[in-house]
C-alpha cells in the first residue's frame, strides 16, 4: 500500500469542471442566525 505525499493523484480523479460549478464552488454563504445554537454565554458546570 502507498500512502500519497502530495495532491497530484487527485488530478487523475477529477475531470473537466463547468462554469456552474466554479461559481458553486467560489460561493460564500451568508451568516445564518440561529440564535438557538449560540452557547457563548452558557457556562457547564458538569
Amino acid at each position: 500500500m502507498v500512502i500519497a505525499a502530495d495532491w497530484k493523484w487527485l488530478d487523475e480523479v477529477v475531470g473537466p469542471v463547468d462554469e456552474d460549478f466554479m461559481h458553486a464552488v467560489n460561493e460564500k454563504p451568508t451568516e445564518q442566525d440561529r440564535p438557538e445554537l449560540d452557547f457563548s454565554g452558557e457556562i457547564s458546570t458538569r
